[in-house]
């Protein structure tokens, strides 16, 4: 088995919206567990249709997977955590400096 990892990027920047990785067969079957993840947490308002960075608008995102170097999740997690650690501290960042799109400041409907 190996881990696949896949990301929604904001079409013109490239920022990562979402991310998710797991075990497969084929990386077509972690993409269409996260389209659905994403298709999900827009209806429900639990993710805004927009990059949070730049505004880019949800009809221009795109999904990118990958290989990782890992056969297993337990083998891949710790990195993953690492990762998912760094992007929420830059993105705590950001909108602190009022340099993301969902800076209390900078937000728009």
């Amino acid at each position: 088995m190996t881990v696949w990892i896949v990301q929604a990027l904001c079409g013109p920047a490239r920022h990562c919206i979402l991310t998710a990785a797991h075990e497969a067969d084929t990386p077509a079957r972690v993409e269409h567990a996260l389209r659905h993840a994403v298709s999900a947490a827009l209806v429900t308002r639990q993710l805004n249709p927009w990059c949070g960075i730049c505004g880019a608008r949800v009809e221009g995102w795109v999904y990118e997977t990958g290989r990782t170097p890992y056969a297993t999740m337990a083998e891949a997690e710790p990195a993953l955590r690492a990762s998912e650690a760094a992007q929420t501290h830059t993105a705590a960042i950001l909108k602190a400096q009022g340099r993301a799109y969902d800076a209390p400041d900078q937000r728009r409907n």
